[in-house]
């Protein structure tokens, strides 16, 4: 007997099916990267940045044929953002507006920020600026329900103002907002809302730089007695506080802000104490007595003018002394506290 053997050829020629992998959500709840922006050749109260991705927050990858793609939704908020957007400031017709609450004490007196950003999937891609974002109530949509955008991610070329000049160093991580990004993508959302940030070091030229020493102060030992009152105040201790700086700033009129390390929203007058002693803070004074009023937009103070010739120098006398609080009961032990003061010029 004969077999009769069939074969069946099951075949499709442009069907419209399509694969995909399952889509990705970038994990954490922060999207970093690093700036490194350059002093303007104009002034050095303007550092420019060039470009810096952030990439896909939610990513739909290896997609065959168009008919499947997914569709996204997203937008950008200054919502957790370190900008101010009621405080700005205008600077050759670029509008900054004030960086706030990083707890860099330079940065949040005297920094202000612009940027430009991109939606990073193609040259096309919709853009916006943080003017734009500020006269929107603080919000850019992105994408309402666009197809063919399975992944979201953001390019941002900022650029940075300064009121003063920084004359040290400044790196810092600041966050320009909230990406909310959702995707549909063959019937599932994929959703992500991280903050978008940058860690950005500042590097003053090299000819206007000034370095702080580092200065200890022992206060002496007292009876609690000396502290019996409210307010009261005893073993006051006269201090220097002296700067070198690089020749571009001979004979140059230098300002400062202190800054309570312990505690960098301070601004008071009074440094946190970390030692054992309840109901006692340090309180500094300058030479006519005037107390330091810590960090703060404002509370900036004159340093003095920097001596003439290569390396000049400047200095300025201070004095520290216990203060009794009056909140608690006060306690004997020790008392510990920590400033750090930054220098600038206009």
């Amino acid at each position: 007997m004969k077999k009769l053997s069939l074969i069946f050829l099951m075949g499709c020629v442009t069907c419209g099916y399509a694969y995909a992998d399952d889509c990705t959500i970038s994990s954490g709840t922060l999207r970093g990267g690093a700036i490194s922006p350059a002093n303007s050749a104009s002034t050095t109260h303007v550092y420019s940045s060039s470009q810096v991705t952030h990439g896909s927050i939610v990513s739909c990858i290896a997609k065959t044929g168009s008919s499947a793609n997914g569709t996204m939704a997203s937008s950008l908020s200054l919502t957790g953002s370190n900008i101010d957007t009621s405080s700005s400031t205008t600077y050759n017709s670029t509008t900054y507006y004030k960086i706030v609450n990083t707890g860099n004490e330079f940065l949040d007196n005297f920094g202000y920020i612009y940027f430009k950003v991109t939606d990073n999937n193609s040259s096309s891609s919709p853009s916006t600026t943080l003017p734009t974002m500020v006269s929107n109530s603080g919000l850019w949509t992105i994408y309402s329900s666009v197809a063919n955008h399975p992944t979201q991610g953001l390019k941002f070329t900022p650029s940075f103002y300064f009121s003063k000049v920084p004359t040290s160093t400044i790196t810092q991580s600041i966050i320009f907002g909230t990406l909310t990004a959702n995707v549909t993508y063959s019937g599932t959302t994929y959703s992500n809302s991280p903050l978008i940030y940058s860690t950005v070091t500042f590097t003053p030229v090299s000819t206007n730089t000034c370095s702080v020493q580092d200065t200890s102060v022992t206060l002496p030992t007292v009876n609690i007695s000396a502290l019996s009152t409210s307010g009261s105040e005893a073993g006051r201790t006269g201090f220097t506080v002296s700067a070198t700086c690089s020749s571009g700033l001979a004979s140059t009129s230098m300002s400062a802000v202190m800054l309570d390390t312990n505690n960098v929203s301070n601004s008071t007058t009074l440094l946190t104490n970390t030692g054992t002693a309840t109901d006692v803070s340090v309180k500094v004074y300058d030479s006519s007595n005037t107390p330091i009023t810590l960090g703060g937009s404002g509370n900036s103070f004159t340093f003095g003018t920097t001596s003439s010739g290569s390396t000049p120098t400047v200095s300025k006398k201070f004095a520290a002394t216990y203060y009794r609080n009056g909140s608690t009961t006060l306690s004997a032990g020790t008392v510990s506290a920590k400033a750090t003061v930054s220098l600038f010029y206009n």
